[in-house]
């Protein structure tokens, strides 16, 4: 596995930018990424979230599945165990709403995956299309701001 779409969210009108940027960001790690991998449950105020893709670190390769239904979450979960996972967000721009989903994304991952030895949030966003002092804010914060080409 590379960077196969782990759900049918891409096909669905997805942003086209974010998957390549996403895609971007394989291409520099050179290891496997879920994409678009669903967490949590649905609530009365909201549907299910997704973390818009995922990269556990240490792993060189890995069979295509798709991490949706409570089968290919447990199979997910045993691959997660002990390991260091980035979740990662994607937009064109580098702003406040980002970075917040970033944070999230890495709690929600922690409460459906308590195993994983440790999570990173990480934002991949355009060259040139970042601010300064957000930039400090994500490091000040622990989150791994990457620009890319876009």
């Amino acid at each position: 596995m590379g960077f196969e779409n782990t759900s049918d969210r891409q096909q669905n009108g997805h942003n086209a930018l974010e998957e390549k940027l996403k895609h971007q960001y394989y291409l520099r790690v050179g290891s496997p990424i879920f994409r678009e991998v669903r967490v949590g449950r649905r609530s009365p105020n909201s549907e299910c979230r997704w973390i818009d893709a995922v990269h556990i670190l240490g792993i060189k390769h890995v069979a295509r599945f798709d991490v949706c239904d409570q089968k290919s979450r447990d199979k997910f979960a045993r691959l997660v165990s002990g390991r260091v996972v980035e979740v990662i967000e994607a937009k064109r721009k580098l702003n406040r709403s980002v970075i917040g989903q970033a944070i999230v994304a890495k709690y929600l991952f922690k409460w459906e995956y308590p195993k994983a030895r440790a999570v990173r949030p990480v934002v991949v966003y355009r060259k040139g299309e970042g601010d300064t002092v957000l930039e400090a804010v994500c490091e000040k914060m622990h989150v791994k701001a990457v620009p890319l080409a876009g």
